[in-house]
């Protein structure tokens, strides 16, 4: 068994993702492409409730989520 640390987590924050929630592996991780986990899947970074990043993220959804063009 191994141990790692990443340099960009700070507090359980991903200073990479402006202070997305650390999730190892996720979109924009240092860890992508360079590890594969059991479940194969990538997550979608995650950021705190009121964050800026958050917001913006759910502005993106809106604009091209619901199929009309």
């Amino acid at each position: 068994m191994s141990s790692w640390s990443c340099p960009h987590e700070v507090d359980g924050r991903c200073e990479k993702l402006d202070g997305a929630y650390c999730v190892p592996g996720m979109r924009g991780c240092i860890l992508v492409g360079k590890v594969e986990f059991p479940d194969g899947r990538i997550p979608a970074p995650v950021w705190p409730r009121g964050s800026r990043r958050r917001r913006e993220a759910k502005g993106e959804e809106k604009k091209g989520g619901n199929g009309r063009g």
